[in-house]
């Protein structure tokens, strides 16, 4: 049977995904350890909660399959989660955006989504959508995308600057 590791914020969103076998098991939203047990999943599910070093979370995410991130408000560049997880080479399924010019003021996170470091979900979707997208980039080449977090700074002063 699969073994699926959800780390939940507070918030309970987004989930991270480990999977041994990605056909084994349907993607659930906002689990919680109730939640977890009342569906006698307990052998199957963790729910770490709020994991607060550094050197745990990316502990945990060398664990980690693939990401998910089904956002309601779909993806912005307000996202710093989901450019910490590009970092890990592993896929990033996210909801697309709520405006399709989202990114256009931002580069480089639109280059993580054309080279496909960040899979796109339309809106909307159901789970079963978000469930085949992971099972898909499972089966993809990794995207090891170098980040350059010197010229990441530097859009971002750019930016701030253009609005002053």
């Amino acid at each position: 049977m699969s073994r699926l590791t959800f780390d939940v914020d507070e918030n309970l969103a987004p989930a991270i995904l480990r999977s041994e076998d990605p056909q084994g098991g349907r993607l659930k939203r906002h689990l919680t350890p109730a939640r977890v047990a009342e569906l006698d999943l307990s052998d199957d599910v963790i729910v770490s909660g709020y994991v607060a070093s550094d050197h745990e979370v990316f502990g945990l995410f060398s664990q980690v399959d693939a990401f998910c991130y089904p956002l309601e408000e779909g993806l912005t560049a307000r996202r710093a989660s989901v450019l910490t997880c590009v970092q890990t080479g592993r896929p990033v399924i996210a909801t697309g955006p709520a405006l399709a010019d989202e990114f256009d003021h931002h580069l480089r996170f639109k280059e993580l989504i054309d080279r496909g470091a960040i899979v796109l979900v339309a809106r909307g979707s159901d789970d079963d959508v978000y469930a085949d997208r992971i099972i898909s980039a499972l089966n993809w080449p990794s995207v090891q995308v170098p980040f350059d977090f010197d010229g990441w700074w530097q859009d971002t002063v750019r930016a701030i600057k253009a609005q002053l």
